[in-house]
């Protein structure tokens, strides 16, 4: 967050109609090293978020308990949907912007706020408590649901509106397979 709002302050309306915000930066040392960064980060999050589709896989196949050379070739195919499905759509931000309205907006803020107001809904349940918070419960609580009311109308309802508004857009704009996407 502070990095988008210093980029934002900085370059304005730059970079709000530049998707690629290490293209406004000057080219030096730093922000060649914070794209080498970038990469290796993307590199990494692709194993995270892919590794549990590969075990699914890996099972649908039958080969979960094979030696890991043959999980690894076996994961080949699946690997090149994905590049398929990233070649046809390159607009990675607004498939993030999408993502992250729904899957980052209930895995943060609604699933933890709402596991918390289930388990420590009775008075019984919030007197068994090892460790209790400094205000009363009902506080607690109230605020609890006020976040889930708000991600719910904000993040899931207006940010998932307008990210798939901006994802057909896209779509509408540069077509499937872009030779050229935001040249």
């Amino acid at each position: 967050m502070p990095n988008a709002v210093t980029t934002y302050h900085t370059f304005g309306q730059e970079a709000r109609d530049n998707a690629n915000s290490f293209a406004l930066f000057e080219r030096s040392m730093a922000r060649d090293v914070a794209i080498v960064m970038m990469t290796i980060h993307q590199a990494v999050a692709f194993g995270l978020f892919a590794g549990p589709l590969f075990h699914m896989w890996e099972k649908l196949l039958g080969i979960h308990d094979r030696p890991f050379l043959l999980r690894a070739v076996s994961r080949l195919p699946l690997e090149g949907v994905m590049i398929l499905i990233a070649v046809a759509f390159p607009f990675f931000g607004a498939i993030n912007a999408i993502l992250g309205a729904f899957t980052t907006s209930f895995g943060t803020y609604i699933i933890p706020c709402l596991g918390y107001n289930m388990a420590f809904g009775s008075d019984e349940a919030a007197e068994n408590m090892l460790m209790k918070p400094w205000i009363e419960m009902r506080w607690v609580r109230a605020f609890n649901w006020l976040v889930i009311f708000f991600v719910l109308g904000g993040g899931v309802g207006a940010g998932g509106y307008t990210s798939i508004k901006n994802f057909i857009d896209q779509i509408n704009q540069f077509e499937y397979f872009a030779e050229c996407y935001q040249c």
